[in-house]
């Protein structure tokens, strides 16, 4: 917009205006654009924002900071492990629950499953241990529930799958309501994630077992065309929850990519990314000691490779070589 059709659109925000805009802005700072005949408009000390954080049924009835819970949106073969665990070193943060809304884990209805996400996203002040109690007494209805040694934590957070509920919109609005995020992992290459998931479970190799980088699999190319085809299916899910996601305000949801931590660089970057769009220190954080077990290269990684390679480029997907 030209600047005089900027100030020409602005407007005093004089009395209980501008609580809308606090309303709306959450924990963040929020600006309002004002012409240059409204100096007195500024505000002059920032301090005297309020940031919205109140429903925590503070006694004083003023604004305090308790914290903010995020939303970890994954599939399986995306590292979403490694970043979880990397990030709960954090003194700032704890993990409650890995993965509680999955039906292999959990078998409750959605609703129980929504109610169970909107106290998870109402994070406690750590220095009230009445109210710390209550939420962890609250969380355990999950059988995912994992007790975490007190901390001074801001930041609480768990990771589900797009299809670990059915109602997006609701879980979107809840996320909304308590100024929540949402963090989405993905993959990039449909090959190497498919190959990653036949490894784990066809030939049960995968980061679990600690051991680092394991030796090739034979690939049975049946087979591998199912963990092809799963592999789309999971990747559009994702993509399409993230799309209607873009309703969430400015900051409240970050997509990153496996192949942008797979380095001893792309990690240190990621977590620094990740961090401070959560609002803790990456300084504070420890890598997890999950190791990648399928090496990058898919020659080292797949016994029959040129019988694979001639497969794939019949198939037309001629990234297989991509590295």
């Amino acid at each position: 917009m030209p600047t005089d059709a900027l100030i020409a659109s602005s407007y005093r925000l004089a009395g209980d205006r501008p609580n809308p805009y606090r309303a709306f802005a959450g924990d963040a700072i929020f600006r309002v654009s004002v012409g240059p005949g409204d100096p007195q408009d500024l505000p002059e000390d920032l301090d005297r924002v309020p940031v919205r954080r109140d429903h925590g049924g503070h006694a004083d009835g003023g604004y305090q900071v308790s914290g903010r819970g995020f939303i970890c949106l994954f599939y399986g073969g995306t590292g979403s492990s490694w970043l979880l665990n990397t990030l709960g070193t954090s003194p700032e943060l704890v993990i409650p629950a890995y993965e509680p809304l999955e039906w292999m884990h959990w078998d409750a209805d959605d609703a129980t499953k929504q109610a169970w996400v909107d106290v998870a996203l109402d994070v406690p002040d750590y220095a009230d241990e009445r109210a710390v109690a209550s939420w962890k007494a609250e969380l355990r209805a999950s059988p995912q529930f994992v007790d975490f040694d007190p901390k001074p934590f801001r930041v609480a957070g768990f990771k589900m799958t797009p299809e670990a509920v059915s109602d997006v919109d609701s879980l979107l609005s809840t996320v909304d309501a308590r100024d929540g995020k949402l963090l989405a992992i993905g993959r990039r290459d449909r090959v190497k994630h498919a190959l990653s998931l036949y490894r784990a479970h066809e030939a049960d190799k995968h980061q679990f077992h600690g051991q680092g980088l394991l030796p090739p699999t034979r690939v049975k190319r049946r087979l591998f065309s199912k963990w092809l085809r799963y592999s789309r299916r999971v990747h559009n899910a994702l993509t399409a929850f993230t799309e209607v996601g873009r309703r969430l305000g400015p900051g409240q949801q970050l997509t990153i990519d496996y192949e942008d931590f797979v380095t001893d660089g792309g990690k240190i970057v990621t977590i620094d990314r990740v961090a401070r769009f959560l609002g803790v220190d990456p300084g504070s954080m420890r890598w997890s000691t999950y190791r990648k077990a399928t090496p990058d290269d898919l020659a080292t990684a797949v016994e029959n490779y040129a019988e694979l390679e001639r497969w794939l480029r019949r198939r037309r997907l001629k990234r297989i070589l991509v590295d």
